[in-house]
């Protein structure tokens, strides 16, 4: 729903690199030239949630700090093809206010900005927007740069991601589509915005028509409910059921570059544009949007390529857990999309989940992965592996009473990373009670053979205060644009988990996270205990493991609102 207030900001930053308009406006080739304006209004755009996803409906403002405004710079082409190159850029100074007119698409709008450009600047150049550069762009470099070269540019995190209430968020031009997705589309990608008219007078630019930009954020929102608390539906200590309650949760495998503009290329969209998935009646052609945006006649896109799209990507894991919850709560991340032979564990965007089972002051203990059985104590963990080793091998050569107790069981660092530590060394106690058969001070063959051969092979997870970790790897387009394993064909099957038959129309996009999307998910059950550590999250599985399983423990489901919000609710 859109907000009922006014949010006026001066921006009077000056980018870093932008020329002044104290001074007549240089061209690319440093002429000094006479006067000539143009004008422009500035559209910051509503939030994409995940789709299945209702253009209508699913469209939100988010937080006032993600439209915050602190600083604006106009970078003009002299024409909008790939081949056309930067002749100048210019600071501007203007305000925004809610735009309650166009709910769908736009949660801000400028006032219309009138600015004085070169005498060469002629109709048909085009315009980039770029808004809270925060040095992620060194405009005096620009000048002479082709479209081309611009979309080639990446940033990293550490300039993209910045401090909200210091900076805002880093925005460009959206990338629209001409006409919505089909079996036949002929369409086009537009992402400069083309100068409509040329004015000889700043009085005549004011009267005139302002040109549209529409400019979106250029990071991933995720926000995590914080869903109710309950039991799991399998695993109890002492058949007693087993509480868990949500405690924490951070991004994992997210990318460490982006583009600093969208790369969501026509020749890409002549393919794309055609895609859906033939398990669904009707049609749904995900990759572009079915409501125009308003004012502009044209349509958003859904999908793009970042740097490492069909390359395997090296991502950031996840090393410490917020407790916030909710809408107010947002984390950010840049983009990470992939094709679909890259749609496995190791480039996946994850959301990593803590889950306190019990009342959090006792570790717990899962051995061999039998995890519908849950300890709460170390020594009833001793006397499984004291089990192990054979109630008749002991009894055949020991004497007198003998149990768990009579030894002692040294837990080691395991080599299996999904569990915490193995069965290392049994040794009999000094104290213990019962005596070898032979009489003598060692350990005679036949117990000796059957401690060896329990040594490593019991595996123990540990689960510090109760603490259980689960990865939900995040769906963009997800269950309802792009089901698996349910009415499409081919049908997938183990060892061909995306048929390649129609595989990049049934699947692409469905996991992924795109810039100007929010990605917002809640826990709704947790069927069992998870893993005990953070490592063990995402490594339980080898990096090459495809994205969906035909037997998995977990099942996402990914919505989009604009932001575009994809709400995703997770059965652990």
């Amino acid at each position: 729903m859109k907000k009922n207030f006014l949010f006026a900001m001066a921006m009077a930053a000056v980018f870093a690199g932008c020329s002044s308009d104290d001074d007549p406006v240089a061209n690319a080739g440093g002429e000094v030239s006479g006067e000539n304006f143009i004008a422009l209004s500035i559209n910051l755009p509503t939030q994409n949630s995940t789709r299945a996803f209702d253009e209508n409906t699913q469209l939100a403002d988010g937080l006032e700090t993600e439209y915050s405004v602190k600083e604006a710079c106009l970078v003009i082409f002299d024409g909008t093809e790939a081949g056309s190159k930067v002749v100048e850029t210019h600071d501007l100074s203007t305000s925004f206010s809610n735009n309650n007119d166009a709910p769908n698409h736009i949660t801000q709008t400028s006032t219309k900005v009138v600015k004085k450009v070169a005498a060469s600047v002629q109709p048909n150049y085009g315009m980039l927007v770029v808004l809270n550069n925060n040095d992620v762009l060194d405009y005096t470099l620009m000048v002479g740069q082709t479209l081309t070269d611009v979309l080639a540019l990446t940033s990293d995190e550490s300039k993209i991601l910045t401090t909200m209430t210091d900076k805002g968020l880093f925005m460009t031009n959206a990338p629209l589509a001409t006409a919505i997705g089909g079996a036949s589309w002929s369409g086009d990608i537009s992402l400069l915005v083309p100068i409509t008219n040329v004015y000889p007078t700043e009085t005549a630019a004011q009267a005139g028509t302002a040109d549209q930009v529409y400019v979106e954020r250029a990071v991933v929102k995720v926000t995590m409910q914080e869903g109710t608390a309950g039991n799991l539906t399998t695993g109890k200590i002492d058949a007693s059921a087993v509480s868990y309650e949500i405690s924490g949760w951070n991004l994992s495998n997210t990318n460490s570059t982006s583009y600093v503009v969208r790369n969501t290329f026509k020749s890409d969209m002549d393919t794309w544009a055609k895609y859906t998935s033939n398990g669904l009646t009707p049609e749904s052609y995900r990759f572009i949007g079915t409501t125009q945006v308003t004012g502009s006649a044209k349509y958003r896109t859904y999908f793009a390529k970042d740097p490492n799209y069909d390359t395997d990507a090296t991502l950031n894991d996840v090393e410490t857990f917020v407790d916030k919850f909710g809408d107010n709560n947002p984390l950010y991340c840049l983009e990470n999309t992939f094709d679909v032979a890259r749609m496995t564990n190791k480039n996946t965007t994850h959301v990593i989940i803590k889950a306190t089972l019990g009342d959090g002051t006792k570790d717990l203990y899962v051995v061999n992965d039998e995890k519908s059985i849950i300890y709460d104590d170390i020594t009833k963990v001793d006397a499984i592996v004291y089990n192990a080793i054979g109630s008749s091998i002991l009894s055949t050569n020991l004497t007198g009473t003998v149990d768990v107790n009579d030894f002692d069981i040294t837990y080691a660092a395991s080599s299996d990373k999904t569990h915490n530590s193995e069965v290392s060394s049994i040794t009999l106690k000094s104290t213990s009670t019962g005596e070898y058969s032979d009489g003598g001070t060692a350990v005679n063959t036949a117990l000796a053979s059957a401690i060896a051969a329990i040594n490593g092979k019991v595996k123990i997870s540990k689960y510090t205060g109760g603490a259980s970790y689960y990865a939900a790897r995040i769906k963009h387009f997800g269950d309802g644009e792009t089901p698996w394993n349910t009415t499409e064909t081919d049908k997938p099957a183990s060892g061909n988990i995306y048929p390649s038959a129609n595989a990049d129309a049934n699947y692409l996009g469905r996991y992924g996270v795109l810039r100007n999307n929010w990605y917002d998910l809640k826990v709704t059950g947790i069927a069992m205990i998870g893993e005990p550590t953070i490592e063990s999250v995402t490594g339980e599985e080898d990096d090459t493991d495809t994205d969906d399983e035909l037997d998995s423990y977990i099942a996402l489901q990914i919505n989009i609102l604009s932001w575009a919000k994809r709400s995703q609710n997770v059965e652990l």
